[in-house]
Formats: structure tokens, C-alpha cells, sequence
């Protein structure tokens, strides 16, 4: 027979003091449902939160408390959507001198252009629906103790395992195989893909270099999860499996360095050497 606790009666009057909240979340939803799910999410993670039905509810919350630590922001609501309140909450802070609260995105969509007006109205973060537990928590690490996020420490801890990305490489740079495969060996159809990605590619590439440059570290990873997937479905190994290392750097919170992206204009060259050689024998 198992002994019980000596002190029995007091544990049980502990479980029943309520535990302190670790922090605040403003929560601006339209759908009752979804407010409904990041409630009992947060409260999982003992955080308080508030809720808001639109951008305009969300705005008066804040203003009326702006030590929330972090606010979850849908992008499509009704009267003020998440980028119009997001913009004029950053205009608030600059008024009052306020450090930027961060603001994380909540949407259902990837699109690069998407996560640019995010971006661009002042939002820190993204999440995709539908958000599970494990996602919440990781962004409750990334915001919840600071509104200041240390950019600088975050390049040199998190730059520096980048400059390695592209050395001593072992994978294929392009395989026939697995672009056939994909294509069930209709070549007249993997030309067409193969012209199709190469059109797309430059521009993509582009627009990374621009985010790089900008430091826009989540528009660049919506451009590289673009690029990953095309890459991986015309046979690109090389570079898919470097946009994939690449994508999961960017969502721990790391940065890329400039002379990364050198080096990937310099293996896109050799892939689309490559690309052009499979054409003109198939073609």
C-alpha cells in the first residue's frame, strides 16, 4: 500500500490558487470560434489574452493597455483589417514613443505578396492557419518577454551558420530522373516545365535579393518556399535541399548574409547551364 503525503491538506490548497499569468496577448479576431481556440491555446501556456472582433476593437484594446506584450493579428477582418490596424498602431507608438509592440500576422494564406503588405504595414511575425500548440509556443518564446527585438545579436548568432550553407555540397545539381519521373516521362511536358520555372526563377530570385538587402526575414522566406518548391519539382537537388536548410533557418529566427545570396546566383548559373544541356537534347 502506497504512503500518502504527509502534507496532503496543503497540497490540495495550493491546486486550488489560481496560477499568476506570465503575460498578455491581444488577440483580434473576427471569428468567434478561432478567438475561441487561441483562448484556450494561450491559456495552456498560462497567458492572459484579450479579444477583439476587427482592426478598430483592436486598436482601442491597445490603446487602453499598451504594455500587451504581443498582439496575434488576423489579416482579413471586417470596418479595419489587420494591415490598416496594424498601421495605425504603428503610428500610435511613434506618436507616444513607444517601442514597437510585435505584431504577428494570423492568415490562412503563404503568398509572397500577401506577407509583403504584412510586412510592409509594420507586422514582426507570421503564422498560417490552423494554429496547433506547438506553433503558438514557439511564437510565445520569440515575443513574449521583449517588445524590443535585438537585431544585431540575432545577425551575429544566427548569420554565421549561413556561411557554410553553400560549401562542400554533395548532392546532384540536376536530375533527369527525378524530373521525368515527375512528369511520367513526358518530356514535351518537362520542357515546358523546365522553360516555365527558368522564366519564373530570375524574378524570384530577385525579389530575395531585395528582402535579403532590406532584411525583410519573412518575405524572404515566403520567396524561398516558393523557390524550394520549384526547384524540388524539376529535379533541382542541390538547390532545394539548400532552400530547404534555408527555409528552416529563417523560421528558428535566423538571418541570411548578403554573401549568401552570391552564392546562390552562382549555383542557379550551374543549374541552369545544366537545364539548358537536358533541353537541347530533348527538345
Amino acid at each position: 500500500m502506497s504512503q500518502a503525503p504527509v502534507h496532503d491538506e496543503f497540497d490540495s490548497t495550493l491546486e486550488d490558487q489560481p496560477v499568476p499569468k506570465v503575460g498578455k496577448v491581444l488577440i483580434a479576431e473576427d471569428i468567434k470560434t478561432n478567438r475561441l481556440v487561441l483562448v484556450s491555446l494561450l491559456d495552456t501556456l498560462n497567458i492572459e489574452s484579450w479579444q477583439a472582433a476587427d482592426g478598430k476593437e483592436a486598436l482601442k484594446i491597445f490603446k487602453s493597455d499598451p504594455s500587451i506584450n504581443f498582439i496575434l493579428m488576423d489579416v482579413k477582418m471586417p470596418q479595419m483589417d489587420g494591415i490598416e490596424a496594424t498601421i495605425a498602431i504603428r503610428e500610435w507608438e511613434e506618436i507616444k514613443k513607444l517601442n514597437p509592440t510585435p505584431i504577428v500576422a494570423v492568415t490562412a494564406f503563404d503568398y509572397a505578396e500577401d506577407i509583403k503588405r504584412c510586412m510592409d504595414a509594420g507586422m514582426n511575425d507570421i503564422m498560417y492557419k490552423p494554429i496547433d500548440l506547438k506553433t503558438l509556443s514557439k511564437v510565445v518564446d520569440k515575443h513574449l518577454k521583449t517588445k524590443i527585438i535585438d537585431t544585431q545579436i540575432l545577425t551575429q548568432s544566427a548569420a554565421v551558420t549561413l556561411k557554410n550553407v553553400l560549401e562542400n555540397r554533395t548532392e546532384d545539381i540536376f536530375s533527369a530522373q527525378w524530373l521525368t519521373t515527375f512528369v511520367s516521362d513526358h518530356k514535351k511536358l518537362a520542357s515546358v516545365l523546365l522553360l516555365g520555372s527558368m522564366n519564373d526563377m530570375p524574378n524570384y530570385l530577385k525579389l530575395l535579393r531585395e528582402a535579403i538587402e532590406s532584411q525583410q526575414w519573412i518575405e524572404a522566406k515566403a520567396i524561398i518556399h516558393v523557390l524550394k518548391g520549384l526547384f524540388r519539382q524539376i529535379g533541382a537537388v542541390r538547390l532545394a535541399t539548400i532552400f530547404s536548410e534555408l527555409d528552416g533557418h529563417l523560421k528558428n529566427g535566423g538571418t541570411i548574409e548578403a554573401a549568401v545570396y552570391e552564392g546562390l546566383l552562382k549555383e542557379y548559373a550551374l543549374l541552369e547551364a545544366q537545364l539548358k544541356e537536358w533541353l537541347s537534347k530533348n527538345s
